[in-house]
């Protein structure tokens, strides 16, 4: 059927010739990504496979003319030798296996090397002419060394059973039969895959800790920023402390070491929960082979124990995980979970409710008779803690200021004033309209303080934090700084709720007593769970549960 002009079937062979030009156009226009997304991918997984090399094996023997005992037959060690020069190439091939690639000399660098050595045994008589009568053997030594310790790893010795002949030796003759013999006695390619695979399996290592600094004593303590020395002592393979057959050009075994909160400092000086290393690295250096250890923040990660775990990522090019060594520090990270219920009828800002939650409250109450020590006010503005003796800071201590007249402090400073949660709410009073901007004010100029555990050992008179006695015993106080956006003020600081030693101020809306019963602080002295009740005169109530963490 034919169509008329500009009809259908007339368009469709242009459409088709444009749309053809325009396909094509476009995929050579991809072709030069697509080359590289391959390139890519291809390096890709180079660079995995060959995470460790497979052993390459040189065969250093480069002549071989037999050391000959009894009588010499002339020219027969030369005619020995010349029939190894013709073979020892394929000798070579023949001792080659998927594990690993035996070459001549002169080849890769090695990771092992194959000597020969052999010994002609003739004793004849008579010795010549045709009436001669021999008794022949032959001895063969193949010797595996590990080049870079230069430890010999395996001395096959192979002996052929003695055998008789007559006649006038012929050289060539003598050297042929032999050689056959040699080639015979050889080890062969199994024999040296099952060697070097004895040789390179690896046993259990032994991780070792210490403090990086003399002045930090174990167990350390956890701030995020000291540090420590984890030490791979062994790393054994076969019967030996070290990894065998170690090549920096061809490395057998790539190693990772991690942590599981911590971080780990690798060569380069970066940062992780895991660094890798080669068996080559560790064969340079096996006496102190060390890497920096940062703590993790005991703030942050409430951990008393660090893991620290080496294992073998890849061996003789093959990519398979074995764990080889595990390693338990304790750090001075220990606390409580503290959970925080408070309820309040203020006159003016109404139904007042806050629940707070901290974690890793560390409390030490101290073993009775221990003179507190003090603190370095020269180290605080770093955060590096430390008393006046230089040693990273412990409760309990003191602080030599006149405001902390006759205090002593059986907990660690809180770095974060903000608690891991909280919920703040007010319901009615005068300021109803705003409750929805109350907040808390979680900045360290203002008044919001994290919990405190203080022990008064005698009444302090006119004492400066209460402005009346301050009187004796033992504290969990906290504090809480609470803001609204007032009419025609804006942000203002409304009011505070706090725990305090202060009785003379029990009788103020939002201050409650901070006193811990004998119960609670006999259960604390032992790390046990406890819990602190409190109110005050306005009808203000809390409930502090203290629930040891694991």
């Amino acid at each position: 059927m034919k169509k008329s002009a500009g009809g259908f079937f007339d368009l469709q062979a242009p459409l088709l010739e444009n749309l053809k030009s325009f396909l094509m156009g476009y995929f050579a226009m991809l072709q030069p990504l697509i080359r590289v997304l391959l390139a890519c991918c291809l390096l890709a997984s180079f660079a995995w496979a060959e995470s460790t090399g497979k052993p390459r094996v040189t065969l250093l023997t480069t002549d071989l003319m037999p050391g000959v005992t009894g009588h010499l037959v002339p020219g027969f060690t030369q005619a020995f030798d010349n029939l190894y020069q013709k073979r020892k190439a394929s000798i070579a091939s023949g001792l080659s296996s998927e594990l690993a690639q035996v070459s001549l000399k002169g080849g890769p660098s090695p990771n092992f090397t194959l000597e020969f050595s052999a010994f002609y045994f003739r004793d004849c008589d008579p010795c010549t002419g045709s009436e001669a009568k021999a008794k022949e053997s032959m001895l063969v030594y193949t010797t595996l060394t590990d080049p870079i310790t230069h430890l010999i790893l395996a001395k096959w010795k192979l002996e052929s059973v003695p055998w008789s002949v007559t006649g006038e030796a012929d050289p060539v003759e003598m050297a042929n039969r032999m050689f056959a013999e040699f080639e015979a006695k050889l080890i062969t390619s199994e024999d040296l895959k099952a060697k070097l695979q004895e040789v390179t399996k690896l046993g259990s290592a032994v991780l070792t800790f210490k403090p990086k600094a003399p002045a930090d004593d174990r167990p350390m303590k956890a701030d995020g920023k000291r540090r420590g020395e984890i030490r791979i002592q062994t790393l054994p393979e076969s019967s030996h402390d070290r990894p065998l057959g170690e090549n920096p050009a061809n490395p057998l075994t790539l190693f990772e070491l991690g942590c599981r909160h911590g971080l780990l400092v690798d060569r380069d000086g970066k940062e992780a929960k895991k660094v890798t290393f080669k068996g080559s690295d560790y064969v340079a250096d096996p006496g102190s082979f060390t890497f920096d250890y940062i703590t993790y923040d005991c703030d942050q990660v409430c951990e008393r124990t660090e893991f620290f775990t080496l294992k073998c990522l890849s061996q003789n090019g093959e990519d398979r995980e074995q764990s080889l060594a595990t390693l338990e520090e304790a750090f001075a990270c220990t606390g409580y979970t503290l959970h925080l219920s408070y309820r309040e009828p203020h006159p003016i800002y109404g139904q007042v409710q806050l629940e707070a939650t901290w974690k890793c409250v560390q409390v030490n109450t101290g073993k009775p008779g221990e003179e507190p020590v003090i603190l370095d006010m020269g180290h605080t503005d770093s955060g590096d803690l430390r008393d006046s003796t230089g040693k990273p800071l412990y409760p309990p201590y003191r602080i030599a200021m006149a405001e902390e007249a006759g205090m002593v402090h059986l907990s660690m400073p809180i770095r974060n004033n903000e608690p891991a949660t909280h919920r703040f709410s007010t319901t009615g009073g005068a300021y109803a309209p705003i409750a929805s901007t109350f907040r808390i004010d979680f900045r360290e100029d203002y008044l919001t303080n994290p919990p405190e555990v203080i022990r008064v050992d005698q009444d302090v008179p006119g004492h400066t934090l209460c402005g009346a006695l301050l009187p004796t015993g033992i504290y969990l106080t906290w504090q809480f700084d609470l803001w609204a956006d007032l009419p025609d003020l804006g942000p203002s600081q409304v009011f505070t709720i706090e725990a305090t030693p202060c009785s003379n101020l029990h009788k103020e809306p939002g201050h409650v007593t901070a006193r811990l019963s004998d119960a609670a602080v006999a259960s604390m002295r032992e790390g046990k769970a406890f819990t602190v009740t409190g109110s005050n005169a306005k009808g203000a109530s809390y409930t502090l549960t203290a629930t040891p963490q694991k």
